[in-house]
Parts: C-alpha cells; structure tokens; sequence
C-alpha cells in the first residue's frame, strides 16, 4: 500500500479501508467514468481522472451509516442525522503531479436548481455534535472517518474518508472540485452524482 498523505496519521488508510469498503468494483479510470449498481450491496461509483489527479466518489447506503456510527458510540437519533444526508466514501490520489496537490473541501461545492450548496464539512458537523452533546470518543470516531478539510498529497500519496452532502436521498447532483499545484489552480466536475436511496424494506 502506498504510504499516507502529508497531514495523515500512520495507518489511518488501512484502517478505514477496512471499516469503509463497500464491494466496489474496479476498473480503468476515465473522466465521469459510472460503474454499474453493485447488486450485492447496491452502491454505485464515480471516477473521474485528469491532469495527474484522481477522485472516486462510492455512495454508503443510510442503513451502512446507521450502522457504523452507532457501533462507534452514536445514540440511534445522532446516527440518523448523519444517515439522512448524502454520504459517500470518497478517495482521492495524486498520481503522477510532481508537487503537492492541496484541496479544501470549503471550496468544493454542489451545482444543484441553478444555485451552489457547499459540503458539510467537520467543523459543522462539531458543532452540531456539541449542541447535541455527543460524547468525545464518539466525535473522535467521527472525526477520523470523515474525510479531512484540508489536505496536501505528495506524488502517490492518496487518503480515503466519508464526504458529506446536505441533500436528501435520490437526490442527482454535479460537483465542482478544485486543487491547487503551486500557484496554479485546477478545477473539474464529476457530473450525475447521485445521493444513495433509502432501502425500501421489500425482502423479496
């Protein structure tokens, strides 16, 4: 495995690979690249590549969530808050750019109805922890599973988190992102994305 990015602790990819991965099913990059539906689990993929950079956006079903922070110490209504809007487990790698490729998620944002949305980023989701009263190791278990703010990735550094969006389920949006190389500036968009859907409760 290639070593972590700048600003990430030791082993935090492994263990999030191990508490995140959701059968994704791999295949050759290419810009808005859809996976097909996964029937085992259900989840779909986006990937888009392009100027020695690579994003791939994996939906995680609201049950998946439930189910994941309550094993961490969430109370059933703070799990379902987090459930209730878009969650994706979200890679990104700096492939082959000889700098540093520095993002900030304050920067990405949602094209949605003719207007922009931003993610929910920590800091708010802290703050709503705080007014809910969260416990510190169950905010601490949040922390490390979301994908961090800021980062900076050396040539093959690369990180993996949970990436959240104030929408409701089903809901089809396109997402603007940026990073900086230097002085330099990129941006592109991975289009269609679409917010994982309730499980209907149908056994059949």
């Amino acid at each position: 495995m290639r070593k972590p990015p700048r600003r990430s602790p030791p082993g935090r990819q492994r263990i999030l690979a191990r508490v995140l991965f959701i059968g994704v099913i791999s295949c050759p990059l290419q810009a808005d690249e859809l996976d097909p539906v996964n029937p085992a689990e259900g989840v779909r993929t986006w990937r888009w590549a392009g100027d020695g950079v690579s994003l791939r956006l994996t939906q995680i079903l609201p049950d998946q969530v439930r189910g994941f922070y309550q094993a961490r110490g969430f109370t059933a209504a703070d799990a379902e808050s987090i459930a209730q809007v878009c969650v994706f487990q979200t890679v990104m790698r700096n492939e082959s750019v000889p700098g540093l490729v520095e993002i900030d998620l304050k920067h990405w944002w949602i094209a949605l109805d003719g207007g922009k949305v931003g993610l929910k980023i920590e800091k708010q989701w802290q703050t709503e922890w705080e007014r809910r009263r969260v416990s510190p190791p169950a905010r601490l278990a949040f922390r490390w599973a979301l994908f961090p703010t800021v980062q900076a990735f050396a040539a093959g550094d690369w990180n993996m988190g949970m990436t959240t969006f104030a929408l409701p389920p089903s809901t089809v949006f396109d997402l603007h992102f940026n990073w900086r190389v230097g002085a330099q500036e990129y941006e592109s968009v991975v289009r269609g994305v679409a917010c994982p859907a309730e499980a209907t409760g149908d056994a059949s």
